[in-house]
């Protein structure tokens, strides 16, 4: 199955326009017409439906996870691991990119970096016994 990350705003306006679709399938995917309010939250509410934004979030940590792992071409090149760690970094941990542009800040790099940095160190530090660590990785994040 090969991810797509098209767009992921940042903007709180434009992430509520994208959910209202999800809600709007929502009613599709159980065949729930009424106009009841709460019917289509319970559906919403099913485990097996995370909302789009977790979506995003997943697809971005598993692209970036393929890139690391040399499986999807995309620039790692320019990603630099600090120089000196805390107890509070694994060790896969990079410096955070910065811009004073919301145009970039909020960009694939800059906002995959911050989600990758905060992944458990356990989680990170247990990939070294992986036969495919993408795989891994991909198994944690969605579950």
């Amino acid at each position: 199955m090969a991810i797509h990350i098209v767009w992921d705003p940042h903007q709180s306006y434009l992430q509520d326009k994208l959910e209202s679709i999800q809600r709007r399938s929502a009613c599709f995917i159980g065949s729930e017409f009424s106009r009841e309010p709460g019917s289509v939250t319970v559906i919403l509410k099913d485990p097996d439906l995370p909302t789009l934004a977790e979506r995003r979030k997943q697809n971005r940590l598993i692209l970036f996870s393929k890139g690391f792992f040399g499986k999807a071409n995309i620039p790692m090149d320019r990603l630099r691991h600090p120089t000196r760690t805390t107890r509070g970094m694994h060790n896969l941990h990079f410096c955070q990119l910065y811009s004073r542009s919301n145009c970039y800040k909020f960009s694939f790099f800059p906002k995959t970096l911050k989600d990758w940095n905060n992944l458990p160190a356990d989680l990170i530090d247990g990939l070294d016994g992986h036969l495919d660590p993408v795989h891994y990785l991909t198994n944690f994040i969605r579950a």
